[in-house]
């Protein structure tokens, strides 16, 4: 996927994010309405559908918050006020409106306000007498909205007197409670947006200079005859630059990935909040389309979790937290959380412990349920209904052995050289369809984290039909001292896996 594909794609998700956050309170507003408020609550729905319609028209970042504080300000006759970007504790960047001199906005006061107050409206005279209350009032600010995005301050805004000098109607603040959410992810997508563009920039520029650099290499190879000692530390210097390069690609995938999450996760909450609503009626061809479109969402987001997974480990900043714990009660947990998928598919699933008196494993306690959710859901995947998947753990000399041994399809010996690898993905049957073939990024993600324990990863099968046995070692508390908290080279495999997820 080319790196203009993915900012196209960032957008494209990005904008129906905001859409179904605006069809989704223009509903439950409706569905609020009376008779009695019918004439304001229509001039509110209409507002709040104009204003839904521009954060869904664009993802500029400039131009989201003039043409929204424009139509918000007018409709609601406000006289002065302003959107603030907060980083670091600093205002980072601002829009006003109204003001005839520069105002001054104290980040100190407004972080304050924001940490203290948990709603999503803070109206200013409804706050305890207080500095900060006089300071706000004095400086003409009404109406404080936090925008939060998972927990984090990005920003606020801030709203002042009403120009007929009336206070807020319950409709405005009401209006403005179903707004402050669908704005702060506008304003957040804009932001990830406008560093995504100015990051491709840097990088096409950098490519544009790489290959100038290897044509001007080209050229004098045929113009004259040059020292090969020389040729060959300019080809040093390129290769150089293309893994540089490569680095900026890694950290490009891992910013579009990191910044896809959300929107997605947000997608997949708002279809399962619409198949759960007991008083919305679906009919059976609605409820499928959903139910697609929410299974789809899932996919998607398991995907862009193993690219982000994938790029900190080739790129080095995946990180593991070495300490003792207990394999048993992990492989317990996990089989409990696997269970369900486990009873839907019809197999059986259970855990066989041949040693009471096993030591501690050493490792990063979350990383490994990582590889053994992998190598479960792997064998769940190829194993018919009926069948059965068997999880048992046994010392060998220092260390600790995990078996994941299913009664599934099995593996032919031509296919097992092809496992392990990244995107790398065998076998064809109808359990490959029904559960979806995958990304085939599963296994490698295992090979990779075992391989940072010092541990290794294999499989064994004796043939298509006869099922397939994942294993894969772990040091025991006694042997911590030789292992590296720094991700490492994957050691080569001995054996191969089962068909990759």
């Amino acid at each position: 996927m080319s790196y203009q594909s993915i900012i196209i794609f960032t957008l494209s998700i990005a904008n129906l994010l905001v859409i179904l956050f605006a069809y989704f309170h223009l509903f439950i507003f409706k569905r609020k309405t009376n008779s009695s408020q019918a004439e304001s609550s229509l001039r509110i729905q209409d507002l709040l559908t104009e204003l839904n319609g521009i954060m869904a028209s664009t993802i500029l970042l400039e131009d989201l918050v003039d043409k929204l504080l424009t139509k918000l300000f007018t409709e609601l006759q406000i006289s002065e006020g302003a959107l603030l970007l907060i980083s670091e504790n600093r205002i980072s960047w601002a829009k006003t409106i109204g003001y005839t001199t520069h105002p001054v906005f104290d980040e100190k006061v407004l972080i304050h306000l924001i940490e203290k107050n948990d709603k999503e409206i803070i109206i200013v005279n409804e706050l305890e007498d207080s500095t900060v209350k006089h300071y706000l009032l004095n400086n003409k600010r009404e109406i404080v909205i936090p925008l939060k995005a998972k927990g984090i301050i990005e920003g606020a805004l801030v709203l002042g007197k009403k120009t007929t000098n009336e206070q807020y109607s319950p409709d405005d603040i009401r209006m403005l409670e179903f707004l402050a959410p669908e704005l702060a992810i506008s304003i957040k997508n804009a932001e990830s947006y406008e560093e995504i563009r100015k990051f491709n920039e840097s990088l096409q520029r950098e490519i544009e200079i790489a290959t100038s650099d290897m044509k001007k290499i080209n050229e004098e190879m045929y113009k004259k005859n040059v020292d090969l000692k020389h040729i060959s530390d300019q080809l040093a210097e390129a290769n150089l630059k293309l893994k540089q390069f490569d680095k900026l690609k890694d950290e490009f995938v891992s910013l579009a990935s990191h910044e896809l999450r959300t929107p997605m996760t947000a997608i997949k909450s708002y279809l399962w909040l619409f198949l759960e609503m007991k008083d919305l009626t679906l009919n059976e061809k609605q409820k499928t389309y959903i139910e697609r479109a929410y299974q789809s969402t899932d996919r998607l987001i398991s995907l862009v979790n193993d690219m982000l997974n994938v790029s900190r480990i080739e790129s080095g900043r995946l990180n593991i937290t070495i300490k003792p714990f207990d394999l048993n009660k992990l492989l317990t947990e996990v089989i409990q959380e696997l269970k369900p998928s486990a009873i839907k598919q019809q197999v059986n699933l259970e855990l066989v412990l041949t040693d009471n008196n096993l030591p501690s494993a050493l490792g990063d306690i979350n990383k490994i349920r990582e590889v053994i959710i992998n190598l479960v859901g792997n064998s769940l995947k190829f194993t018919t209904p009926g069948g059965t998947i068997t999880i048992r753990i046994y010392r060998d000399k220092d260390m600790i052995i995990t078996q994941v041994k299913d009664t599934g399809k099995g593996i032919s010996q031509e296919d097992l050289p092809k496992l392990f690898h990244k995107f790398q993905t065998v076998g064809s049957n109808y359990l490959t369809k029904m559960n979806s073939q995958g990304t085939g990024l599963g296994l490698y993600l295992s090979k990779s984290i075992v391989a940072m324990h010092d541990g290794t990863i294999w499989a064994e099968s004796e043939g298509e039909g006869k099922g397939s046995s994942f294993f894969f070692s772990l040091k025991t508390d006694s042997n911590k001292a030789s292992i590296s908290d720094i991700p490492v080279a994957s050691p080569q495999m001995p054996s191969y896996s089962t068909p990759a997820n």
